[in-house]
C-alpha cells in the first residue's frame, strides 16, 4: 500500500491509479482514495481487466500520469515477480512510454501483514529511462507486450536490487523453469523523447 504514498510524493505532478471499487464501500476510504487519484474499478465482472485498461487509457490520453503495478499484487516473499502485460498493452495502445520505478525501503515502513506505517524510515524512489513500445519492433507482433514488460521488470530489478523470479506473484515457483535474462532485453531502435507527459 505505501508504494502508493511514496511514489506520488516523489513526483511534481498528480498521479492516477486503478483501485478496487470495494474501497468506496468503506467510509474511511470512500472520499480519501478518489481524492488522491484512485479510479475505482469493479473487479467482479468478466470485463474487469478491460474496464481497468480503458480507464487507464482515458487518463493517459488526457496527458496525465498513470501508476500501474506490473506484478498485479503485493509480493509476499520480498522477491520481484514476473510482470503482467497490461502496462505494456496500455503503452502500445496509447503511444505513451513506461517509466520504470524502483522503490526501496517500503518493507521497513510497512512490513508484510502490517496495516500501519512505521515512521522515521528511509525510502528511496528511483526512475529509469522511459521505455517505448516502438523500441521492440513490429507493433503487430503478439510477443511485443511480453518483451516490453520483461524489459521493465529488468529495470526495476536493477534499481531495487531484488531477486527476480520468473513466476507471477502468488504462483507456485515450480510452475516454470524460465529465468530472467542475464542481460537487458535488446532494444531494436532508439526513440527520441517526446513532449511532456
Amino acid at each position: 500500500f505505501c508504494d502508493s504514498v511514496f511514489l506520488p510524493a516523489a513526483l511534481p505532478r498528480r498521479t492516477w491509479a486503478i483501485g478496487k471499487g470495494e474501497y468506496l464501500d468503506d467510509w474511511k476510504t470512500k472520499h480519501l482514495f478518489p481524492a488522491v487519484g484512485m479510479i475505482p474499478v469493479d473487479r467482479s465482472g468478466g470485463s474487469a481487466a478491460q474496464d481497468a485498461l480503458d480507464a487507464a487509457a482515458r487518463v493517459l490520453d488526457a496527458g496525465k500520469l498513470f501508476m500501474i503495478y506490473p506484478e498485479g499484487t503485493r509480493s509476499r516473499d520480498q522477491k520481484l515477480h514476473k510482470g503482467r502485460t497490461g502496462a505494456a498493452r496500455l503503452a502500445q495502445r496509447t503511444g505513451t512510454p513506461i517509466i520504470p520505478v524502483g522503490i526501496r525501503g517500503t518493507l521497513d515502513v510497512q512490513p508484510v501483514g502490517s496495516v500501519s506505517l512505521r515512521p522515521f524510515k528511509n525510502v528511496t524512489v528511483s526512475f529509469a529511462k522511459p521505455i517505448h513500445a516502438s523500441d521492440f519492433g513490429d507493433p503487430n507482433d503478439p510477443r511485443l507486450a511480453r518483451k516490453m514488460i520483461d524489459a521493465v521488470m529488468f529495470e526495476i530489478a536493477e534499481m531495487t536490487g531484488q531477486q527476480y523470479v520468473h513466476t507471477y506473484a502468488g504462483e507456485d515457483p515450480e510452475a516454470t523453469t524460465a529465468t530472467m535474462p542475464a542481460q537487458r532485453p535488446a532494444v531494436i531502435t532508439s526513440h527520441p523523447p517526446s513532449g511532456p507527459g
